[in-house]
């Protein structure tokens, strides 16, 4: 009917005018089409960007390990388990998980020895020390499992596209990686928000000009 027929030529007429506009506006936003060739090549346009300090999702920071000198394992039984010197990676490490009971005890917090005391904070299993890997650069977010033959990638594909256009990684693109396990505690945060600040005043100083402050998620 009438009806049926005003719609498809409405539509038609749509596709036609979408075409249109597509094809005059093609090269004003930035593609040119080659010869003959079907490829098509974005024209690079690169703003000036400043440089950024990245505040990191939860369980988003690889974590490292290390038997305190002098100190025994909490645990006994993960004696073996764990290197005998230098520092390790935790979180996530294939070879850490392969003991199931021992990356949990290595993972675990103890409660502050006064809960009472805001300048006790919580701490490490007992007989460790576990730290956040890369603060202040790249190195801890490329990856999040660094010691591994797969890796799992995190930051590093946006690392790549900022270092594309024109920012240098441990300058101008930095992390604040932290031990995300005791986000919430305030003897923590009072110790690690200090350093962040210091982190964003030295790379606006470094630079010369103020910086991004990017958090992801939880950060």
């Amino acid at each position: 009917n009438t009806s049926f027929l005003c719609v498809h030529v409405m539509r038609a007429l749509g596709v036609y005018v979408l075409c249109y506009f597509v094809i005059k506006l093609w090269p004003a936003m930035g593609f040119r089409q080659h010869g003959h060739s079907s490829k098509i090549q974005k024209r690079a346009i690169a703003p000036h960007v400043a440089p950024v300090v990245f505040v990191p999702g939860i369980t988003s920071s690889p974590l490292k390990a290390r038997r305190i000198p002098g100190k025994r394992l909490g645990m006994p039984e993960c004696e073996s388990a764990i290197p005998k010197s230098g520092w390790y990676n935790l979180y996530v490490s294939t070879a850490r998980s392969m003991n199931a009971a021992c990356l949990l005890w290595q993972m675990q917090l103890q409660t502050p020895v006064d809960k009472s005391d805001p300048n006790s904070c919580v701490s490490d299993a007992e007989g460790l020390e576990v730290r956040e890997i890369g603060f202040g650069t790249t190195e801890g977010a490329e990856v999040l499992n660094p010691g591994d033959l797969v890796k799992f990638e995190l930051y590093a594909k946006m690392n790549r596209v900022l270092q594309s256009i024109g920012l240098t990684r441990d300058k101008m693109i930095r992390y604040a990686t932290y031990d995300w396990r005791k986000h919430g505690d305030p003897c923590w945060e009072k110790q690690w928000f200090p350093r962040l600040k210091e982190l964003v005043e030295n790379t606006a100083a470094e630079c010369g000009e103020p910086i991004n402050l990017a958090c992801h998620s939880l950060g």
